[in-house]
């Protein structure tokens, strides 16, 4: 997923709203438990400073998403009537939060597309099995295909009277037949949705096949979960939480690959702490913003132009100063006016507990005094 509805909006104009919200809902919330949500959300965003047009762009924007597994919050930021909103799966719960601004936290929205990886969930079975398509991991199923498969040999099998081990190889082939024929549809779909990764449960033996073939082509990542939900009393309930916890392990397989690249080149391609990061930045080396998860401390100055960001007001190499914003907010709109990726790796993964790193596309030139 690309990021230029965030650029777009960030250079539209000074004033850009963001609101957050918890949109999570159950069986037994009452009504007036959603409306008091909504009054409290449009008094946060008009406290901000925001007017009549940014609250009529985005509380619709932030209404309930149906069918998501709680705890879930809506994001949505605005700029001259173009809005961007990104539902947060697993978001802590009661947060509301109102920015009216040049300069905006992006960091939720970056988080929730970083982890809105299009995954499919196949729950292979003895004769057929079932693909289920999330475009967002942690939100229901967008698209769900029941695959019939062939059982009549098993059957036949029974019936003649042949021997056990004609039977076992009967089965056998009809098991094999179905995972060579469930495999297909989920090729389809995962060219469909643009989906990499695929997680396979069901029935064991059956899911084995499964996963043997789609690793046969080479094109998809699987993940067994070995879970057996084919079995009498199987609960299906957490098929979401389970896709959203696949995608959360893979990211943090992801993240650890990143923070070995910025040792590359004997350290030439990395940048570690909020002076090499805003040096890099400034230059337009950076590839990927990592951003630790404990935050960044202090202020940095956000600029009109080019190199978007510095440090200090007379580092602003001709550019106009839009004034002083908090770090995460300053160096994750220097990263997406540049073209950089942002990523947010889990505690512990950025090399000597840095706030902030950075994954450069070429060695900076660092002059010597």
């Amino acid at each position: 997923m690309t990021n230029d509805d965030l650029t777009r909006l960030l250079t539209a104009g000074d004033t850009i709203g963001l609101l957050e919200v918890d949109v999570s809902t159950s069986a037994m919330q009452p009504p007036a438990q959603a409306e008091g949500r909504r009054r409290e959300a449009e008094d946060a965003l008009r406290a901000a400073g925001g007017d009549d047009a940014l609250v009529g762009a985005l509380l619709p924007a932030v209404a309930p998403v149906a069918g998501a597994v709680d705890p879930i919050g809506m994001v949505a930021v605005s700029a001259r009537g173009a809005v961007v909103q990104q539902p947060l799966p697993g978001a802590a719960p009661g947060r509301t939060r109102a920015e009216v601004t040049a300069v905006p936290d992006l960091s939720a929205i970056l988080r929730g597309r970083e982890r809105a990886v299009p995954v499919l969930a196949v729950e292979a079975l003895a004769a057929g099995g079932v693909v289920r398509a999330y475009p967002t991991p942690g939100l229901p199923a967008a698209e769900q295909e029941e695959v019939t498969g062939e059982d009549l040999a098993v059957h036949e099998a029974h019936a003649s009277g042949i021997s056990q081990r004609a039977h076992d190889g009967s089965a056998d082939d009809a098991l094999a037949q179905n995972a060579r024929r469930l495999a297909d549809r989920v090729t389809a779909a995962a060219r469909r949705w643009d989906a990499s990764t695929v997680v396979v449960l069901g029935d064991p033996r059956s899911a084995e096949l499964l996963a043997t073939e789609l690793q046969r082509g080479g094109d998809l990542t699987v993940a067994a979960l070995g879970k057996d939900t084919a079995a009498a009393g199987a609960d299906r309930s957490d098929l979401t939480e389970a896709v959203r916890l696949t995608v959360d392990a893979l990211l943090a397989d992801a993240h650890r690959a990143l923070v070995d690249r910025l040792s590359a080149g004997g350290g030439r391609l990395g940048a570690s702490g909020t002076a090499e990061v805003v040096a890099a930045l400034q230059g337009a080396a950076v590839d990927t913003l990592l951003m630790g998860p404990d935050g960044i401390g202090g202020d940095l100055v956000a600029l009109d132009a080019p190199p978007w960001i510095a440090s200090d007001e007379a580092d602003a190499l001709g550019a106009g100063v839009l004034g002083r914003f908090p770090a995460v907010a300053a160096l994750t709109r220097a990263a997406l006016l540049t073209d950089a990726a942002v990523r947010f790796p889990d505690p512990g993964v950025l090399p000597g507990s840095a706030a902030v790193a950075a994954h450069l596309r070429r060695p900076l030139d660092i002059e010597e005094d």
